[in-house]
């Protein structure tokens, strides 16, 4: 067994996308939000963006978890844990450069 991890499938791929589009829809709202407060300390606007961008995810994730419980009445197996893990939190990299910009 080699050190490598398999090519992610379209299903997969498809899913990173759709969390990553959340995140940037999210992140988008937030800076816009922000900007139109005007008076904001760039360490207040990246304390929001972080809670809310973490809060996101935290919630997609769980949705994750509880649906498939729902819909297959048994708990996720390692690997679709691991799916479920690798899709929400990997989705956080799509969002950088906000933080960056701030």
């Amino acid at each position: 067994m080699s050190g490598t991890r398999a090519q992610p499938t379209r299903e997969e791929q498809a899913a990173v996308l759709k969390e990553s589009i959340y995140l940037v829809f999210a992140t988008l709202s937030v800076t816009l939000a922000i900007r139109a407060h005007g008076d904001v300390s760039a360490p207040a606007a990246l304390a929001t963006l972080a809670v809310t961008l973490g809060g996101t995810v935290l919630a997609v994730f769980t949705a994750d978890v509880l649906a498939h419980t729902v819909v297959h009445g048994v708990m996720m197996s390692r690997h679709e844990f691991a799916h479920a893990v690798r899709t929400s939190f990997g989705a956080l990299s799509s969002v950088t450069l906000p933080f960056v910009f701030l």
